[in-house]
């Protein structure tokens, strides 16, 4: 190794050890973490006990306010069960922050005594040069993070839980890169976890012909949505006609995500990576509208967490909902601006990334638009906004209520929510660098009816304005089963497993690693 990279790799891990050593009082041993993780669990227990789980909440308010309306609504049972809640939430976020801001530390000062072990005066100076670059990017975000480290729970702006959470996801998908390069931790699938050949053929020839037809759609509507800024027909034909002409072509028409589109490329894709993927629930949807109405206005809300970005996404494809409407980053499909910015432009995808299409509407402002040309009543949205990379089940974001749930109640919709969980296994420090376990589950729910979420929202007393985020995140707490979130125990084995046995304690100033 060069003699400028030792001093590079000397003087980041003093000024990483006097971080570290200034931040001992803010960050929880191990011991205080697991305490704070039982409390948590305790203060659930309570809450089962004193009939203040989800369980209570549908009978105690869901179920007779669907029976006698807002008048049935038990106000002292409401502000009781908030009380509880709001006091359990307040636990599970402190104990995410202090999960996050050990494991973060932690696992960056192990990375950099890992680098320091594996480059030496044979390494070849291109790998060298790589592995710094992704050291180099990793301090950029663990400094990112280290800003922002603080902004869990609720009462933080969109822009500030932002800037604690993408600088997570980079910092581990870097890390993913870089342990390959120095041939450790997450890889390739086991051979005996692969599909057969032809099984991945089928999928591989699947995913290829819905990507074509995709494309094909995509295209052609960018194509005909321009000629229509220009509008010829407006000339010389009757407004009444060619607005009917309009309302017939997007009646339920959302060709994106229905039939050959995005849900087959997804479900395609998922078979082709080997992925089992189920579906539970559908008969819970039996008794709400799933095509729009030309006399009835509704709107039937889809929330899931948003624990894995993949595994996700691949669960959309198998919903087998005629169409929906979705919220989404467009970077998330879209490797270019320019296509960003066209699938942006699509009526049934609802940006909220920075690319916007034309026209460049606010999310909710595309959202009314696609309602009232009635594309789909059935939107997908995942509220809290940002995908965990440590399988935190995150807070619903602070506005969701105010920004989307309160204005369509106020347009004159009829809005439903349908609860959704989904069970997928966290890519975080995993073996095979994403989802270990291919078995990924979603699961509607009863829904909660128009008239117990214009009863929820509506609620006067301020001490009550947060029961539904409450009432979702305490449900998918609950519900979440076999991908519950990752324990102290398990992001310890993860981090030992990646990283520790690869480093020897004496390379790292002051034994930050004695607690791994």
């Amino acid at each position: 190794m060069k003699l400028h990279t030792w001093i590079s790799l000397l003087c980041i891990s003093s000024i990483l050890f006097i971080q570290s050593s200034l931040g001992l009082a803010e960050s929880k041993g191990l011991k205080e973490l697991i305490s704070m993780e039982q409390d948590v669990e305790s203060t659930y227990q309570g809450l089962v006990g004193a009939h203040l789980s989800t369980e209570g909440f549908y009978e105690n308010v869901i179920y007779p306010v669907n029976r006698g309306g807002k008048a049935a609504l038990n106000l002292d049972y409401l502000r009781e069960w908030e009380r509880g809640n709001s006091l359990f939430h307040q636990k599970r976020y402190e104990e995410i922050k202090q999960k996050q801001i050990y494991f973060m530390e932690k696992t960056h000062a192990a990375i950099h005594a890992l680098v320091a072990s594996k480059l030496n005066s044979d390494t070849p100076s291109e790998l060298e040069s790589k592995v710094l670059k992704n050291l180099e990017t990793l301090d950029s975000e663990f400094n990112k993070w280290s800003l922002a480290k603080n902004f869990v729970g609720e009462g933080f702006e969109a822009v500030q839980q932002r800037d604690r959470m993408y600088p997570i996801y980079d910092y581990f998908v870097t890390t993913r890169e870089l342990l390959k390069d120095l041939g450790e931790g997450p890889g390739r699938l086991e051979d005996g976890w692969r599909l057969p050949k032809w099984k991945r053929v089928k999928g591989g020839t699947g995913a290829a012909l819905s990507a074509c037809y995709l494309g094909t759609q995509i295209l052609t509507r960018e194509l005909l949505s321009r000629v229509n800024r220009i509008n010829p027909l407006s000339y010389c034909l009757p407004e009444s006609v060619v607005s009917g002409f309009n309302r017939t072509v997007c009646y339920n028409s959302t060709p994106f995500t229905s039939g050959w589109g995005l849900p087959s490329l997804l479900g395609n894709v998922a078979d082709f990576k080997g992925y089992d993927v189920q579906v539970e629930g559908r008969e819970n949807l039996e008794d709400i509208p799933l095509q729009a109405s030309a006399d009835r206005k509704v709107v039937n809300l889809f929330l899931p967490p948003h624990r894995s970005e993949v595994g996700d996404a691949l669960l959309l494809g198998k919903l087998g909902l005629p169409h929906f409407l979705m919220f989404s980053n467009p970077s998330a499909y879209a490797p270019h601006p320019w296509v960003g910015n066209v699938l942006a432009s699509l009526p049934e995808f609802i940006s909220v990334g920075k690319w916007k299409g034309y026209p460049p509407l606010t999310p909710a402002e595309k959202l009314f638009k696609s309602l009232e040309e009635k594309r789909s009543p059935n939107v997908i949205n995942f509220p809290q906004g940002f995908v965990s990379r440590m399988g935190e089940i995150l807070p619903m974001h602070h506005q969701f209520e105010e920004k989307l749930i309160r204005p369509l109640i106020q347009k004159g919709y009829e809005v439903n929510v349908v609860p959704m969980t989904f069970e997928v296994d966290s890519g975080h420090l995993s073996r095979s660098g994403g989802s270990d376990d291919l078995k990924i589950r979603a699961k509607f729910h009863p829904p909660l009816r128009h008239s117990t979420v214009k009863a929820l929202v509506e609620l006067e007393d301020s001490s009550l304005n947060r029961v539904f985020n409450h009432f979702m995140s305490t449900f998918w707490f609950e519900k979440i089963q076999t991908h519950k979130e990752l324990s102290v125990e398990e992001l310890l084995r993860r981090t030992r497993k990646n990283l520790s046995p690869k480093v020897k304690l004496s390379l790292c100033p002051g034994s930050l690693l004695d607690a791994l």
